[in-house]
């Protein structure tokens, strides 16, 4: 199947949450449009991770490089939202780490996050991707 570049969707506001996913299949000469609904903002970042991994499959790692490259700029240093090695999520508060994080591939991600959280990751995952996020009202289904 051929598929044009995606353009990534989300709601934020209120549960269930949403990620939506935008894109010209070029064999059926038709515009897809992949509506998931999730009821933990963890959940959303996880399934918009997956689904990005069918354009780009270095999305997790280049992801961390982005997250990596925010944690050691800031001067807090309080935790990443990525990495490869789960010990270093939660550098600050290492009994965190077990309870609150997940696998997903071959990295590691954080669990307890609100939506200040989600939206710093979803900005890494942007910036990773290369791509646009645009709120789910704009794209009106």
């Amino acid at each position: 199947m051929t598929r044009t570049r995606p353009r990534i969707y989300t709601h934020l506001m209120s549960r269930p949450y949403k990620h939506a996913i935008r894109y010209y299949d070029t064999e059926r000469r038709k515009t897809v449009v992949e509506v998931q609904n999730h009821f933990a903002l963890p959940d959303l970042i996880e399934g918009l991770l997956l689904d990005l991994k069918q354009w780009y499959p270095d999305i997790l790692e280049k992801v961390a490089a982005v997250d990596d490259r925010r944690f050691m700029a800031s001067p807090h240093k309080s935790r990443r939202y990525i990495s490869r090695d789960r010990d270093t999520l939660y550098i600050a508060s290492p009994h965190l780490t077990e309870k609150l994080s997940r696998s997903i591939g071959d990295h590691w991600m954080i669990t307890n996050m609100g939506r200040t959280e989600t939206y710093a990751f979803l900005s890494a995952i942007v910036s990773a991707s290369g791509l646009k996020r645009e709120s789910l009202s704009e794209l009106k289904l």
